[in-house]
């Protein structure tokens, strides 16, 4: 959790040879919509266009904005571990 925002922050993870874990998601496994900030640090990476920061972003805020049931089970669940 991010102290500043209070937002739960969420990483790409990777194998140690640099290629990224996991797939496209099927739509099936999906049960509710999250929304998902860019973690842009100090400086933003001149890439970022609204098409194309999700795609170049490696670490991301969880909205807590948007659905706010969703978010404080996750957070409280981050908390008690």
């Amino acid at each position: 959790v991010d102290p500043a925002t209070d937002m739960i922050i969420l990483k790409c993870a990777k194998y140690t040879n640099g290629t990224p874990v996991g797939n496209i998601v099927p739509l099936h496994q999906l049960r509710t919509f999250i929304s998902l900030i860019p973690r842009l640090g100090d400086v933003a990476d001149a890439r970022f266009t609204k098409s194309t920061s999700m795609h170049y972003s490696q670490t991301f805020f969880l909205n807590k904005y948007f659905k706010k049931d969703f978010y404080y089970a996750l957070y409280y669940a981050s908390r008690s571990q």
